[in-house]
């Protein structure tokens, strides 16, 4: 009996013990989010090169998605590992301080661009080692032991670092405050949790700013829309205007400070305006821009002298040709049943297309005697079901009526553009969106009701790509690498990016969850991928700003941006109707 109670009370003390250690855990402070905290998962490029369809014996290997900001929102870099200095090397401390701003990085030498050694966050202690006095950075030592240097802007000292060590600090090494003074007519303030200085469109970035913070408005670029502007710390450089609230009026350009970054892959866009609307061509630089002709689904020929388009009457329709410079227009063939989708075969002596062949078109109502029995309805598909009499014979008879949405077949047909002959090719039932393999002829890769397909023209035999339903209208990328889709995202529209055999899947675009839940803005909808010329780049549209725009990002879904300039935009009246639209090509 004692032998069972003194158990008994090792037991329960051990259950006190452990219920006092973790009611005493100390828990972490939770930090304040920042818009960094969202990024857009954006994948790596691929290490090994994917071999497009259908060269047999080699392996394609899936990319890894890293994360990759999907705006100019600054976010967190990835840290290089610290190496620890020499002794000798490390002054005595001399004061300490925490950390002002939502984040900081510590970097391995004086100055933006230097490698980022450690990122502290808001309230982080910091003992402070020495002064630079060209720079006025200040180099510390963080709590988990890392040496490096921050811009003393940042932190909340305890001490006068004019006395540091007896080095005195210049005048002007200092960030200068931004103050009533400033010599340009507009101001800004940030109205991102964090935003990217960079010294052009996409290029290397110059300073973190954030939600609050002013900035001078020095000038504007016409070709991208991004702004120069000065920071309280005197960095010029330049931002996205999207994340900025503006007052005054912007200066015009002036000189080699203002000058416009031309950083990019040129060629010339079409874009379809609206679905059988005019169709417009410019430069990618935003000039030249002149209104080609009207139709639907335009699509440059890949030695860029011409453009397929089709029109309809009706449900009938045609596949129409026009150069580049406008002249010649004429009809290739005609009487297809709202033919669409163009898409030019490598050597842009063919075009496929698709067309309906069996179905319906538009939504159609049924009705059934119910003295017949129980009609056999398919109730996933019919909708507004109701019952009527209806006099037959002098007599009462209930009917059954309920619609059915359209159901359109789509089917594949190449056509010649020379002599106007043209083939069917097998597709599946549903066979839309058809896309020639730039790196292979013989390939054909076309969406239906089962995901994307691809059919050899030369023998007709077709075999799944992808088992993914919500794929629409994929594109190419010049070397036939890589396949973007329209993505059906649930409620919204994204893009994906997809290596030439199908897998490899990765994200492109995101709406950061900022936007929904901190601002209260829609999700955005982002379609209609199209490949620059020379693969690096993804014009796209988006509806992110309040109306649809080109936006274009790098092919691996990096610093999505506004193509065109506001002046441009608002010559680009686009309305997008949905996920199988082609309303934009890029080529030469």
């Amino acid at each position: 009996m004692k032998r069972f109670t003194f158990l008994t009370t090792i037991i329960i003390l051990a259950g006190v013990l452990s219920a006092c250690a973790t009611g005493g855990e100390q828990r972490e402070a939770a930090q304040r989010l920042t818009a960094g905290d969202f990024p857009t998962p954006i994948p790596a490029e691929p290490s090994p090169t994917p071999t497009p369809f259908p060269k047999a014996g080699l392996t394609l290997v899936t990319p890894t998605a890293a994360p990759v900001s999907n705006s100019d929102a600054a976010s967190p870099t990835p840290t290089a590992q610290p190496t620890p200095e020499p002794p000798t090397a490390t002054p005595a401390p001399y004061g300490s301080g925490t950390v002002a701003s939502i984040g900081l990085n510590v970097r391995a030498a004086a100055g933006l661009g230097n490698p980022i050694l450690e990122e502290l966050r808001q309230g982080d202690p910091v003992t402070v080692m020495a002064l630079d006095a060209a720079s006025g950075w200040a180099k510390v030592r963080t709590a988990a032991g890392t040496i490096g240097w921050v811009n003393p802007k940042y932190l909340n000292l305890a001490d006068d670092l004019s006395a540091l060590h007896g080095i005195s600090v210049s005048p002007t090494a200092m960030p200068p405050a931004l103050s009533g003074e400033m010599t340009g007519t507009a101001t800004a303030i940030v109205t991102s949790y964090g935003l990217n200085v960079r010294n052009g469109a996409g290029d290397i970035i110059l300073e973190e700013i954030h939600k609050g913070d002013a900035v001078e408005i020095l000038g504007k670029s016409e070709s991208t829309g991004w702004v120069n502007v000065r920071t309280a710390a005197g960095t010029v450089g330049w931002v996205n205007p999207e994340f900025l609230d503006i007052s005054g009026d912007i200066p015009a350009p002036d000189g080699a400070q203002s000058a416009a970054p031309t950083a990019h892959t040129g060629g010339r866009l079409l874009i379809q305006l609206q679905r059988g609307g005019d169709i417009v061509l410019l430069n990618r630089d935003g000039t030249d821009l002149r209104t080609l002709t009207t139709g639907i689904d335009p699509a440059l020929s890949p030695d860029g002298e011409r453009v397929a388009f089709s029109r309809w009457q009706g449900a009938e329709g045609t596949l129409w040709v026009i150069n580049t410079d406008g002249t010649n227009e004429r009809p290739v063939r005609g009487e297809i049943r709202l033919v669409k989708n163009p898409s030019w075969s490598p050597d842009s002596a063919q075009i496929a297309v698709n067309f309906q062949q069996g179905g319906t078109s538009a939504p159609t109502r049924q009705c059934a005697n119910l003295a017949f029995g129980q009609p056999n309805i398919n109730y996933w598909q019919a909708y507004d079901i109701t019952q009527e009499i209806r006099i037959i014979g002098g007599q009462p008879v209930p009917f059954l009526c309920w619609w059915l949405p359209a159901d359109t077949r789509w089917k594949l047909r190449i056509i010649n553009v020379a002599d106007s002959s043209f083939e069917d090719k097998p597709a599946g039932e549903y066979a839309a969106n058809p896309v020639w393999d730039p790196a292979n002829p013989s390939r054909v890769v076309s969406r239906t009701e089962s995901g994307l397909v691809q059919t050899n023209v030369d023998d007709g035999t077709v075999s799944p790509l992808t088992t993914d339903v919500s794929d629409h209208a994929p594109v190419f990328s010049p070397d036939g690498w890589f396949i973007a889709v329209t993505y059906r995202q649930d409620t919204h529209w994204d893009i994906h990016r997809l290596n030439s055999d199908g897998s490899g899947r990765v994200r492109l675009t995101e709406t950061p969850i900022w936007v929904t839940a901190v601002d209260g803005k829609p999700v955005w909808n982002n379609v209609a991928p199209v490949f620059s010329p020379d693969g690096t780049e993804i014009a796209f549209l988006t509806d992110r700003t309040g109306r649809w725009e080109v936006w274009v990002m790098g092919a691996d879904g990096s610093n999505q941006r506004p193509m065109f300039s506001d002046a441009v935009n608002d010559r680009l009246p686009i309305e997008f109707s949905g996920g199988d639209e082609r309303p934009l090509d890029w080529g030469k």
